[in-house]
């Protein structure tokens, strides 16, 4: 198992995220059936929100996340408002497939 490096920018970050999404999808055989899952992200930072809040954005992040449709994810970002929560979300830099 490869350890988690740092995600210092948005970019290792956004990467980190199709990662998960992307192996998580992939499907697997069990028992002789072939099994799929799907997962939805939602991820915050402490530089988008205080460490008290932390849970709290990644969970808005996450509903953001499932709201989009499935596997996909949502990266908290506080500069960038939605829906007047005075929460903010990026969008995924690259199209996830279903």
């Amino acid at each position: 198992m490869r350890r988690l490096a740092t995600y210092d920018d948005a970019a290792n970050l956004v990467d980190l995220c199709q990662r998960i999404v992307e192996t998580i999808a992939r499907p697997f055989e069990h028992r002789g059936m072939q099994l799929g899952m799907g997962v939805s992200v939602g991820v915050a930072t402490f530089d988008a929100c205080p460490p008290s809040d932390l849970l709290i954005c990644a969970d808005i992040a996450l509903y953001e996340a499932k709201a989009a449709g499935r596997n996909t994810f949502r990266i908290y970002e506080a500069a960038n408002p939605i829906k007047g929560l005075g929460s903010g979300l990026q969008e995924p830099r690259i199209p996830l497939s279903n």
